[in-house]
């Protein structure tokens, strides 16, 4: 009843990328990050031959991104992700990363005009609650 729970970008433009990051005092190690992205559960999508929705993918859904970490102050890319169709992205790395950030770079949605994350989770091993 408060309203949605996410982060909300500025309206998308081209060339410039939105991006939420997650940040700690020293450096962290983990080796998997799962993102929720907002999927507009409240959608009637029923599809059937006699009703479609004006869309095969949910508008709302996060397209094209980049999962960067900081590492001794430089932003890397740790993972790059185009066309996606799912809500829920599991990022799990063969090994445990250092960092003391880290950073979702949105650089298209399926048709929204902002971006919309509804959690970004790090964990220290590939397992969840790790």
């Amino acid at each position: 009843y408060d309203g949605p729970q996410l982060w909300s970008s500025e309206a998308m433009q081209a060339g410039r990328d939105e991006w939420i990051a997650l940040s700690w005092p020293a450096a962290v190690e983990f080796a998997r990050v799962d993102l929720i992205f907002n999927d507009d559960v409240d959608e009637d999508i029923i599809n059937l031959h006699h009703h479609r929705t004006p869309f095969d993918i949910v508008p709302e859904l996060v397209r094209d991104y980049l999962l960067e970490a900081r590492i001794d102050g430089d932003w890397q890319e740790i993972e790059r992700v185009r066309d996606n169709r799912h809500r829920h992205r599991v990022h799990t790395f063969e090994r445990p990363i250092a960092a003391d950030a880290v950073r979702v770079r949105i650089e298209a949605t399926n048709g929204a005009e902002r971006a919309n994350v509804v959690a970004v989770r790090v964990f220290a091993d590939e397992r969840p609650g790790g």
